[in-house]
C-alpha cells in the first residue's frame, strides 16, 4: 500500500494487489451510500475501535436522530454521525448539539435506549450485551465523558479545519474518520483514516460543559439570516446582565441571585432562521426576579412566546421561548428592560 499527502494534511490512500509476484493498483471506488457504511459500523464497531459497543441507532434527540450511539468499556459514550451531504458547519454543529443532549443522559435513560435497541437487534439486554462484549459487569459510573466522531467517505477541508480547531485549541473530544472504499472484481476493501491520530489527541477529560467561541456563534447567526438581531442583542444584553458565556449552541446571560450566578436568558442562533427570527429562551421566574417585576409582566415584555421547561423537578427551571423576528422588536424589548432596570 502506498500513501500521498495533501497539503492540508489529509491522506490519499492508494492500494495495490499483489498476485503471482506482480502488482496492480486497485482504483478507489465511490462508496455508493453512506447508509451502507452506517450498516457496517452498526454490525461491527471494531472498524472504529475494539473498545466499542453500539447501544443505539437513529436515536431520537432534541436535535434530530443521532446515527449511532456507542459505549466504551469504562462507561463513556461515543457519538457517531455520518456526514452524508451536510455542509461543514451543519455536520459539526449537529454533532455538538447531539453532545449537549448526550451529556444530560442519566443511567436510566441510557439503559432504556440500550435495551430498546439491543433487544430489538440482538435479542439481549443491555447488561448481557455489555458482559458479552467486555467480559465484565457494567461500571458503576456511566457517561462521565463522551467523544464525538464525524464519519464519511470523504471529509472536506473546511470540516477538517473546524474539527481540528475544536480539538487542538479547546480540548474538545471530537474527531473525524474517513473511510476509503475499493473494489476489485468481487472483492471489497475498506481503509480507515483518522483526521487526528487518537494516540496523539489531547482532550479535557474533566470538562463537562463545552462551548463555542463567540465569533463562531456570530458567524452562525449571519448564516441563519439573523446576524444583525443577534449582534444588537448580544451587545445590549451584556450591559444589562452580570455576565455572559457561550455553550455549544447559545449565548447565555446570567445574573447574581441569592449569592450565586444563575443563567437567566439565552440567544440560540443554531435554532434560528431568517423566516422565524432569532430564537431565545428565558427562565421566567429568574428573569422577573432579576428585573424586579412580576412573572406575568415578564411574559408581556418578551416577544410572543410559549412555555418551556428544562426540568420537571425544578420549578425555577420553567420558562418561555420564542423568536425575535426583526431588529425593531429587539430594540423595543431592550428599551423595556432598561426602563424596568432603572425603576428597580
Amino acid at each position: 500500500m502506498g500513501m500521498e499527502k495533501y497539503r492540508s494534511g489529509s491522506q490519499v490512500i492508494r492500494l495495490w494487489k499483489i498476485e503471482k509476484n506482480k502488482h496492480h493498483e486497485i482504483t478507489k471506488s465511490k462508496l455508493d451510500l453512506e447508509e451502507r457504511l452506517e450498516e457496517w459500523l452498526a454490525k461491527d464497531p471494531s472498524i472504529i475501535s475494539p473498545d466499542l459497543l453500539i447501544i443505539g441507532r437513529q436515536v431520537q434527540t432534541h436535535g434530530g436522530p443521532l446515527d449511532l450511539l456507542g459505549m466504551q468499556e469504562n462507561g463513556d459514550l461515543v457519538i457517531m454521525e455520518l456526514k452524508r451531504d451536510k455542509t461543514p458547519r451543519e455536520i459539526t454543529l449537529q454533532v455538538l448539539d447531539y453532545a449537549t443532549w448526550v451529556k444530560q443522559l442519566d443511567v436510566y435513560k441510557i439503559q432504556d435506549i440500550a435495551n430498546e435497541y439491543l433487544q430489538r437487534v440482538l435479542s439481549v439486554s443491555f447488561e448481557e450485551a455489555y458482559r458479552k462484549k467486555f467480559t465484565s459487569e457494567l461500571p458503576e459510573s456511566i457517561n462521565e465523558h463522551h467523544k464525538m466522531y464525524v464519519i464519511g467517505s470523504e471529509i472536506d477541508e473546511s470540516s477538517q479545519r473546524i474539527i481540528k480547531y475544536l480539538s487542538e485549541d479547546y480540548g474538545v473530544d471530537i474527531n473525524a474518520i474517513t473511510f476509503n472504499y475499493f473494489k476489485d472484481q468481487d472483492a471489497e476493501f475498506l481503509a480507515r483514516v483518522f483526521l487526528i491520530e487518537p494516540s496523539t489527541q489531547v482532550v479535557k477529560q474533566a470538562t463537562r460543559i463545552m462551548y463555542l467561541p463567540p465569533g463562531m456563534l456570530q458567524e452562525i447567526a449571519d448564516e441563519k439570516g439573523v446576524g444583525e438581531i443577534y449582534s444588537y442583542l448580544a451587545t445590549e444584553l451584556n450591559s444589562l446582565f452580570d455576565s455572559k458565556g457561550t455553550t455549544l449552541n447559545s449565548l447565555a446571560f446570567s445574573g447574581r441571585q441569592d449569592g450565586r450566578m444563575n443563567t437567566i436568558m439565552s440567544l440560540i442562533p443554531t435554532k434560528s432562521s431568517k423566516d422565524e427570527g432569532l430564537k431565545f429562551q428565558v427562565y421566567t421566574k429568574r428573569f422577573a426576579k432579576f428585573f424586579n417585576i412580576k412573572d406575568d409582566e415578564a411574559v408581556l415584555i418578551l416577544p410572543k412566546s410559549k412555555e418551556w421547561q428544562l426540568s420537571k423537578k425544578d420549578l425555577e427551571l420553567v420558562g418561555h421561548e420564542g423568536y425575535f423576528r426583526d431588529l425593531g422588536q429587539a430594540k423595543a424589548f431592550i428599551a423595556k428592560l432598561r426602563k424596568d432596570k432603572s425603576l428597580g
